[in-house]
């Protein structure tokens, strides 16, 4: 049956009359002067709304009499369901709830061991009048026993029951401590970490007689000094920028045993440093296919490398130069001469002096091998790099020029007409 049929349905009007179909489908739609009756939420008489709230309303006064019937006869649908009366499923439940409560102390004999659910066995019409089941009854009796037990004897406050179900809250927070700390760990949340151990080692001041206390301390001191320390110390051996550094060096500064002794931290940075920037020139490797062109591009690669990096690393330790304690170190004026001509003696600090001339010659001994590429581009490259690390001390400017002289990379009289073409460049654009 299509849709037109359905409209035509019980009239007397053949579907093939387009015309007769049409007046009487106008006439029926325009045939209501007013429509409020389609804007109410009542439900039309005989309509299907109608019908579904009917059913509706028969269905809850069964449930209403199903409830009722089932209420009412509770003690035989219960005898029924455990096939035997329901005081001895009852006494049976009590009986082993009654094993799991034993609150004897081992440090007492069996004989001298308070029975605390002595009292416990009352009638039940008693526990009946004070509104009370047994579990509340139990609860009273262990909040009681606290009560007893503290003012007899302090001793064993640690040891108290009642005590740790009061604060239970407070111990599980304070006991999931080792845990936080591991995670905050793993995933990078170092800052968290810290917290966690300061205040675990506030606690232990605080607390200094309880041992639970002082053995969170030390799991969390083993997950900072262990996990958390290899972990930062690996990172300075990576490819990072100068902010996430700087965190990562305050956070090892707070790490025993660094936090008493930044020198030792002032080694161990420019050692993974210096693994780094050796790491960061052998990645340019050249190849005895490279032509001229190519080798001359990796070998500026490398000296770009070597500056950036080194340089990098000096100026984190000039910035962090009070954590790390460095003025101390720079008492003593050094003075090293260019190309044997004598210069000033200033400030520096000799471990990280020590570090440029270490990673200068790992520089040299990897252009060593590659002397055909080392064209007058590659010496003026050279200089740069060394007026870059004469921006931090002039010393590691000479020193730098010095090596490369020693080395026989390039003679005094390249390295000087490479400096003068430098500075000309420098007046001109700056």
């Amino acid at each position: 049956m299509d849709a037109l049929n359905v409209l035509l349905d019980g009239a007397e009007i053949p579907a093939s009359d387009d015309g007769a179909v049409e007046s009487f489908l106008m006439s029926k739609l325009q045939s209501k002067d007013s429509y409020d009756a389609y804007f109410t939420s009542l439900p039309l008489q005989g309509s299907i709304v109608e019908d579904i709230a009917e059913v509706q309303a028969q269905l809850s006064v069964l449930e209403r009499e199903l409830r009722s019937e089932l209420v009412q006869n509770k003690e035989e649908v219960c005898d029924s369901l455990s096939n035997q009366d329901i005081e001895l499923q009852l006494d049976l439940i009590l009986e082993q709830i009654d094993q799991l409560w034993e609150l004897e102390n081992p440090e007492l004999p069996a004989a001298e061991a308070p029975d605390v659910f002595a009292s416990l066995q009352m009638p039940s019409n008693e526990r009946a009048s004070k509104g009370m089941d047994e579990f509340q009854v139990a609860l009273q009796k262990l909040k009681q026993q606290a009560r007893d037990e503290t003012g007899r004897n302090s001793d064993t406050k640690r040891d108290n029951l009642g005590l740790v179900l009061t604060n239970w809250n407070a111990l599980n927070e304070l006991l999931e401590l080792p845990t936080l700390a591991s995670t905050c760990i793993k995933t990078g949340h170092y800052q968290e970490a810290l917290l966690c151990h300061s205040h675990a080692r506030s606690l232990v001041y605080k607390f200094p007689a309880v041992s639970i206390i002082r053995h969170i301390a030390d799991a969390i001191s083993h997950e900072v000094r262990t996990t958390m320390l290899q972990g930062l110390v690996k990172m300075l051996q990576q490819n990072i920028s100068a902010n996430p550094m700087k965190k990562i060096l305050t956070y090892l500064l707070s790490i025993p045993p660094f936090d008493t002794n930044p020198q030792a931290l002032l080694q161990v940075f420019l050692t993974m440093r210096y693994k780094f920037v050796c790491a960061e020139m052998d990645s340019f490797s050249i190849t005895e296919l490279a032509n001229e062109t190519m080798g001359e591009l990796l070998v500026k690669r490398k000296i770009e490398a070597f500056r950036e990096h080194v340089f990098n690393a000096i100026s984190i330790l000039q910035i962090q130069s009070e954590a790390f304690n460095l003025k101390s170190y720079e008492e003593a004026s050094i003075s090293i001469p260019l190309l044997g001509e004598p210069r000033k003696a200033i400030h520096t600090n000799p471990l990280i002096l020590m570090f440029v001339e270490t990673c200068c010659d790992a520089l040299i001994a990897s252009l060593r091998s590659h002397q055909s590429f080392l064209s007058v581009s590659v010496c003026l490259q050279l200089v740069y790099c060394s007026f870059r690390l004469a921006d931090s001390n002039s010393n590691y400017h000479h020193l730098f020029i010095n090596k490369i002289r020693e080395a026989e990379l390039f003679s005094s009289d390249e390295l000087i007409a490479a400096m003068d073409k430098r500075r000309e460049l420098a007046n001109k654009y700056y």
